[in-house]
């Protein structure tokens, strides 16, 4: 546990004077009188219950409470990440001739200085004029000039990619000359 680091006698955790500090503190509000340098975990272990149980006491355990779930968090995801690690490096001679290896995808983005609302209904006609290609629309908000809609086009094939980002490209030129 964190609270463990105090212990070490090369601590850098805390400063000597802040260190100090904290003897002192024990020594006043919970009557320990040990040093904490150099201290056995299994001595200090019931010693942070302790400090824990006066913290809570003052209704102040938020702060340790809130760290005690992090640190947990983290060290669970990073042994699973780990776990997951091995057991990829140990299958991957196995694993690798079954992964798929296809043509790449592509994509193209416009932006259409245009609402997505103006241009939703031209899209659809398009997306269905050009099956080999995903289109999604984005809107997002410009500060400078307002709504706007980002169109992204995805396709594995660099003519159909083109050929429908020519359509969107025409099809917003004609909805601006038309606002």
């Amino acid at each position: 546990m964190p609270t463990d680091w105090i212990t070490r006698t090369d601590a850098t955790l805390l400063s000597t004077p802040q260190i100090d500090l904290l003897e002192k503190k024990l020594e006043n509000r919970l009557g320990i009188t040990q040093h904490v340098r150099g201290l056995d975990p299994k001595v200090w272990w019931p010693i942070s219950r302790q400090i824990y149980a006066d913290v809570a006491k003052n209704g102040k355990p938020d702060r340790i409470d809130t760290f005690n779930g992090n640190y947990g968090l983290n060290r669970g995801l990073a042994a699973a990440t780990f776990a997951l690690a091995c057991v990829a490096a140990i299958h991957w001679k196995w694993l690798a001739p079954k992964l798929k290896v296809s043509v790449r995808m592509l994509s193209e983005t416009v932006r259409a200085d245009a609402r997505e609302g103006d241009i939703g209904m031209q899209l659809g006609e398009i997306a269905k004029a050009n099956p080999g290609v995903a289109i999604g629309s984005y809107p997002f908000f410009d500060p400078q000039h307002g709504p706007n809609t980002n169109v992204v086009l995805r396709a594995r094939d660099a003519q159909k990619l083109a050929q429908a980002k020519r359509a969107v490209e025409e099809m917003l030129e004609r909805v601006r000359r038309a606002q």
